[in-house]
């Protein structure tokens, strides 16, 4: 089981602030080290996607959903466990 992350929540955990304008890549970035190091898979869920940005990209090692607004990462996250 890969992963699953509230990148929201995570990015200000990792040092990285929520009003820049690429800290999602930047958190990316550095989950991409952290797959690699531990040899896991990680999916990352970002919630807020403008409309026509929203579905799955694969980023290196790391598998990033970009939720479209009006829904929550967390609901992602739990569609995800219920498959």
């Amino acid at each position: 089981m890969p992963y699953l992350i509230d990148g929201h929540n995570l990015i200000p955990k990792a040092g990285l602030r929520l009003d820049s304008p690429d800290d999602e890549l930047q958190l990316v970035s550095i989950l991409q080290d952290f797959a690699r190091i531990k040899r896991q898979q990680v999916e990352v869920y970002f919630d807020g996607a403008p409309v026509g940005q929203s579905g799955t990209r694969r980023l290196g090692m790391i598998r990033a959903h970009f939720v479209r607004q009006g829904q929550t990462a967390d609901n992602a996250i739990r569609a995800r466990l219920n498959r």
